[in-house]
């Protein structure tokens, strides 16, 4: 009986034993390891630029390595599968953005989950407008002149953006409806080839975002005639807004933010949300966004899921208005 009882206890102990060495998540506190951030984007690409800035200075906040994930491809649909099914405790984020959380449901394209409501919104950190160009030899300097070269024109003028359904393109079909000018697509595989081709004068019209497009607007390579939204571009000074220049239709911008894979406990959201406005709100970091372009957003989880599920709904609209489809 002894003997039992001992072997009984041995047992109880090394159970205990057991279960102290295992990781007990739930309780663990938050961060316990390295973190992830999932970037649906190429690398190199703004999206990517910026959020590895971020991860930089939250890494040294909360003393964790912030390893970033690329995971390109399918219109960002990709990045937001592989967060769908990590573990949701605070130690994964993905990149959410006007691509894969409202124009690509929009569109029909998705996996077997929905954006608005599977994931759960962390925080927001910029919105940047989309900047109309054109080349120095179609000799337009607004975009009134444009519209009157346009309209005089037998064969539609081109324009270049970063592929078929990305936002540029949703912008240059808003632009045709509002002025009524008729302009021809030529879709290239990515904004950055797509920027090349306005360069080089193989396009004479194209849409791009400030912090690639900027230098080459100061330099005289290209027109600035419009950028999309409200609000006026530092980098891009006396270049009007769609507002300042009579065409509300265009108030279109595209945004980013974090998100959690689903089922993450509230009280890990907002602490991860705490640091991330810390980060995202320091002065040299807002200085950073501002100069290439971008404006600084920092929303609360419960407003920044109020603001995706109205974008969702704005895009739901805008895609039935211009007929765009996905490219097949």
């Amino acid at each position: 009986m002894m003997r039992e009882s001992r072997r009984m206890a041995l047992a109880a102990l090394a159970g205990c034993a057991v279960l102290a060495a295992s990781p007990l998540r739930a309780a663990d506190p938050w961060p316990s390891r390295p973190l992830k951030i999932l970037v649906p984007y190429s690398a190199g690409s703004v999206t990517d630029v910026i959020v590895r800035r971020i991860a930089e200075r939250l890494s040294a906040r909360i003393g964790q390595p912030v390893v970033i994930d690329n995971r390109p491809g399918a219109s960002g649909t990709i990045g937001l599968a592989a967060g769908l099914k990590a573990q949701p405790d605070g130690h994964t984020l993905i990149v959410g953005s006007t691509s894969n959380v409202s124009v690509s449901p929009a569109l029909g394209i998705r996996g077997a989950f929905d954006p608005a409501k599977d994931f759960v919104p962390v925080a927001m950190y910029m919105k940047t407008p989309i900047v109309l160009l054109v080349h120095p030899s179609l000799g337009v300097r607004t975009l009134r002149d444009l519209v009157r070269v346009a309209r005089a024109r037998a064969e539609p003028l081109q324009y270049a953006t970063g592929g078929q359904t990305s936002t540029t393109h949703f912008l240059s079909e808003m632009l045709q409806r509002s002025t009524g000018a008729q302009l021809t697509h030529v879709p290239y595989k990515g904004s950055t080839p797509a920027l090349f081709a306005v360069l080089s004068g193989e396009v004479p019209i194209g849409f791009d975002f400030p912090a690639t497009c900027s230098a080459h607007v100061a330099a005289g390579k290209l027109h600035a005639l419009l950028v999309s939204g409200r609000t006026p571009v530092p980098l891009l000074p006396g270049v009007p807004t769609a507002i300042e220049a009579g065409y509300p239709d265009l108030d279109l911008v595209a945004w980013a933010g974090f998100l959690a894979p689903p089922g993450t406990p509230r009280a890990v959201v907002e602490r991860v949300h705490s640091e991330l406005a810390q980060v995202i709100g320091s002065p040299d970091m807002e200085e950073r966004l501002r100069a290439e372009g971008s404006a600084l957003e920092r929303l609360p989880p419960e407003a920044f899921r109020a603001y995706i599920q109205a974008d969702q709904a704005k895009w739901v609209r805008i895609v039935k208005e211009t007929g765009i489809t996905a490219e097949q």
